[in-house]
Formats: structure tokens, sequence, C-alpha cells
């Protein structure tokens, strides 16, 4: 999926995402009170289209399944949010039978992988790793 349909995608799911400067983060999402989502990117951290794009759609699993916490949630909290944001953006755009068609085309390193698809090599990783040691799958 291209950047520009990750944020098509954000825009028909209600999903506001905004472009700004940020003292610390270099994405975030919130659900406001009405249960909107809010998706904050700030382009001067993220200078790679593959990393706006993996930024966004993790951020986009935040939203997609609701995991939020606060800078006051117990840090198993944390951890379990982070974890449904990454294997939401990971299942979305990184299915297992997407990857292993491209493996076997061929593109077997993370970096090559990364640049296929237009992701971060972190995305890449975390997305064998999912598949391989949680799911009990294989990349033969």
């Amino acid at each position: 999926m291209k950047t520009a349909s990750v944020y098509a995608y954000a825009r028909r799911h209600g999903h506001m995402v905004l472009n700004m400067r940020y003292k610390k983060a270099a994405s975030f999402a919130v659900q406001l009170p009405d249960g909107q989502c809010c998706i904050g990117l700030d382009r001067t951290k993220l200078r790679t289209d593959a990393e706006r794009k993996t930024a966004l759609f993790h951020e986009l699993g935040h939203c997609e399944t609701g995991a939020f916490y606060t800078r006051y949630s117990p840090v198993d909290n944390r951890g379990k949010c982070e974890e449904m944001a990454d294997r939401w953006a990971i299942c979305k755009e990184l299915s297992y039978k997407k990857l292993l068609r491209a493996m076997r085309a061929g593109h077997t390193e993370a970096w090559d992988l990364a640049d296929y698809f237009g992701v971060t090599e972190d995305m890449i990783r975390k997305a064998v790793d999912f598949y391989t040691n949680a799911c009990g799958m294989k990349f033969d």
C-alpha cells in the first residue's frame, strides 16, 4: 500500500492526521472524548516515506484496536498496547502470504523486504518475529 493510500484509509475511517512538530515523539495517537482518533506525525523526525508510512500504520493500529494508554498507565499495559498496534499494522500491510510471496520472489534480506514494501527494516523484523514466534509459521 502506498503512503497516500494509508492516509486515505485513515480519512475513510474517520481518523484525523496532523502533521506538526512535536518536542519528544515522532508520532502518537490519541482518542478524543467524542471517540474520534487523532494521529500526530512529525515530518522533521520521520524523514523518509518508509518512516512516515510505518509510523502511520502503527498509530492507526492504536486507533483501530482501541489500544491507548496514558503516561500514568502501568508499564505492562503500555507494552500490550504497543504490541497490539504493531500487530494490527503488520497484519494490515505485511500479511504472512505477502511476505512469503516476496521472499519466494527473492527478497530475503530485511533491507530488501523493507524497500519492497516501503516500510522500515524494524517493521519487517517485527513481522517476521510475529509470524514465526507468535503464530508458529515458517518462511521456508
